[in-house]
């Protein structure tokens, strides 16, 4: 088995090739690794960000509901000024179209499953965002 010239060009070229291969691997495994790092952080920034939401719901539902309950008690309070004043009149009491118990209702249930979606989306209504003319 006498080697011939062009044999040992043949081995060199695998051997370069072998080598190139062995560089690219570590590079494409270096640069996993770095996106992988780059991943982590924005995921860990993420969850910080959610978390801080989510107390910041925690803490600012309960004073949007008190100041709902608040708007609703003035509500029926000028509701029975005006039926007074209408009845003085002998005009017919006014009636609202919706119950405003109703609305309690939904906005209590609101506030609820706010906090209960609020630590997976930071899509979650907020009080600035509630229709003040309710």
């Amino acid at each position: 088995g006498r080697t011939q010239a062009g044999d040992m060009d043949i081995k060199d070229t695998s051997d370069e090739i072998a080598t190139e291969l062995r560089m690219r691997e570590a590079k494409t495994f270096e640069t996993t690794e770095e996106s992988k790092r780059d991943i982590t952080i924005a995921l860990n920034i993420w969850r910080r960000s959610l978390e801080a939401e989510n107390k910041r719901l925690k803490e600012v539902l309960p004073v949007v509901r008190q100041r709902y309950e608040v708007l609703l008690k003035q509500r029926k309070t000028l509701k029975e000024k005006i039926n007074k004043l209408r009845e003085s009149l002998d005009l017919s009491t006014y009636t609202t179209k919706s119950d405003p118990d109703d609305n309690v209702r939904t906005a209590n249930s609101f506030s609820l499953e706010v906090l209960e979606y609020s630590n997976v989306s930071t899509c979650s209504p907020m009080p600035s965002q509630v229709d003040p003319h309710l």
